[in-house]
């Protein structure tokens, strides 16, 4: 039998804790209906979870619920008509949903979450905030007041299809987990600020997710062991895509090891790169991702045996920083994407582009985004105009 690898150990585990999530915690759990028109067994989604039993599931109807849900045992909340339909909305209160005293089990799907707000100026205010282990699918965190984050949780976590966006400030990060492991895939964040996932725990896996219009001037993900991002695509962050997590206190570092490792990424006008090393943070393994329009494209400052093949880094002031550049080795190349429209945002490239399995000596897919458009035409520019595509 062949040995597992780290990388395939670690996705084993993620995914039996995935399939820990989605099974029922008891055989004789039972469904709790939450109408806000008086038609099911309550009208509040408190009112709700009080006659829920350990491991029962709550339905809540359409309607924006203006209370605090705190959760004391393990359920399952889930809308009935989804997101653009059932909002939590915690005007007045600390968190949208909150398990401050018991560490629970708890499923949240298909909510808005917004408007939870602090107490005072020096408090943080949290749409999510408690211990045990979440999953959390289709759900939107915006509308925030004063310091409000998205989460804060003790324990391990998953989010899914998800997606946040003009959060207030974050003291932490947007999204702050400290457990065994950290599971975001199909997300989406827009328009936030400083570090937007962090786990301190364990082990951070992001996969096909989205993060545009992030401003510094910490890394957008950030962890304090393994950190592995796939088939992602970071557009216009004023910092680093991938980096160390910085406590509060300035200039703070924790020192711990955190190898990272980075597959199959779109990097577009990230102006610090897609990741800071340091002695604590070596950067393992970077493969297929595209690197365009950066001040800095790729900077390594490491010498660990880190792994670069199958890269497209063009047009970037600095395409490879601190480190030789291995254009032309090991299927690492430098030629422009031909993105079928990067001033909109579309990252899908062209029929001919050579990020495109058929036309690279890889064979692989280079970036996260496949064949949008029609051939384009390959023309010669000057470094003046090259660099115009990328700045505003």
């Amino acid at each position: 039998m062949t040995a597992l690898t780290k990388s395939s150990a670690i996705r084993l585990c993620f995914l039996c804790l995935a399939l820990l999530f989605s099974q029922p915690r008891l055989s004789n759990a039972t469904t709790i209906l939450v109408m806000q028109d008086g038609s099911g067994d309550a009208m509040t989604i408190m009112g709700g979870l009080s006659l829920a039993a350990e491991g029962d599931s709550i339905l809540v109807g359409p309607g924006v619920y203006a209370e605090q849900v705190t959760i004391d045992k393990s359920v399952t909340l889930i809308s009935t008509n989804g997101t653009m339909a059932t909002s939590i909305d915690a005007s007045g209160f600390a968190c949208c949903v909150c398990s401050l005293t018991e560490e629970v089990t708890l499923r949240l799907e298909g909510f808005t979450l917004q408007g939870a707000e602090p107490d005072s100026k020096d408090d943080i205010a949290f749409a999510v905030n408690g211990r045990g282990d979440v999953s959390i699918v289709n759900c939107i965190f915006t509308e925030g007041t004063g310091n409000m984050s998205a989460m804060f949780w003790e324990g391990n976590a998953r989010l899914t299809f998800c997606g946040a966006a003009e959060l207030g400030p974050a003291s932490l990060a947007h999204f702050y987990v400290n457990g065994a492991s950290m599971i975001v895939s199909a997300c989406e964040f827009h328009h936030l600020e400083g570090h937007v996932v962090v786990n301190t725990g364990g082990a951070c896996v992001i996969d096909t997710s989205v993060f545009a219009h992030i401003a510094g001037p910490y890394a957008a993900i950030a962890g304090v062991f393994d950190v592995q991002v796939e088939d992602c695509v970071f557009r216009d962050l004023d910092q680093v895509a991938v980096g160390p997590f910085r406590p509060p206190v300035a200039g703070n570092v924790l020192k711990r090891v955190a190898p990272y490792e980075i597959r199959g990424c779109t990097f577009s006008k990230v102006r610090w790169g897609p990741v800071e090393t340091s002695p604590q943070n070596p950067l393992m393994v970077f493969e297929s991702n595209l690197v365009t329009g950066g001040d800095i494209g790729v900077g390594n400052t490491e010498e660990v045996g880190a792994m670069f093949a199958c890269n497209n880094v063009w047009g970037n002031l600095v395409n490879w920083s601190g480190m030789p550049d291995p254009t032309g080795q090991d299927g690492n190349i430098s030629a422009p994407p031909l993105y079928c429209d990067a001033e909109s945002g579309n990252l899908q490239v062209a029929s001919n582009s050579p990020c495109l399995p058929a036309n690279n000596t890889c064979g692989l897919l280079i970036g996260a985004q496949g064949q949008g458009c029609g051939p384009s035409p390959v023309e010669q520019k000057s470094w003046g105009a090259i660099k115009g595509l990328y700045r505003e």
